[in-house]
């Protein structure tokens, strides 16, 4: 049976959505190292990617949106983890940098003591950073921000493992 004229254009209009889609995730998992952080992803997913998205997959159906949206989840996931990657590194050469130069207050051994800890990717950045800090008898007061119970939890458990 031949396939109508409206058929045809929904099917075309169907491989022309999930052509672009790949080459949006290709060119996604191409820039994926340039977000600088979690926020800066989610504003550019909020901003452009998601709007560009409903404007070119207007009308697609619940599965398929439900199986886009587990996708985004997982690709949020990628970010954070690449972004806290790069943070890391970029944190380790900064200490590195600042200590063989001119930083009178982080001794090498100090550093070196530090190091597993920073390279460690099981335990969160600002965890690492927070630990760093209460080391140095130089820093007097930390100011922690704190939006839930849970987080004071948090904060609690990592100064008492400092």
């Amino acid at each position: 049976s031949a396939l109508s004229e409206a058929e045809r254009q929904e099917i075309s209009d169907v491989e022309e959505a999930c052509s672009w889609l790949k080459q949006l995730i290709n060119d996604l998992d191409g820039q994926i190292t340039s977000f600088s952080s979690i926020l800066h992803y989610s504003h550019d997913f909020n901003n452009k990617i998601f709007p560009m998205i409903m404007e070119k997959v207007e009308g697609m159906d619940e599965e398929t949106m439900s199986m886009l949206h587990a996708f985004f989840v997982e690709y949020e996931k990628a970010v954070r983890s690449v972004t806290g990657q790069l943070a890391r590194q970029n944190a380790l050469e900064t200490i590195e940098r600042k200590t063989k130069n001119t930083n009178p207050l982080v001794s090498d051994d100090d550093f070196q003591k530090f190091l597993p800890t920073l390279t460690s990717r099981n335990e969160p950045l600002q965890d690492i950073a927070l630990k760093w800090l209460l080391r140095h008898e130089y820093v007097s007061t930390i100011l922690v921000g704190m939006g839930s119970k849970e987080q004071v939890g948090h904060v609690q458990k990592v100064l008492e493992s400092a």
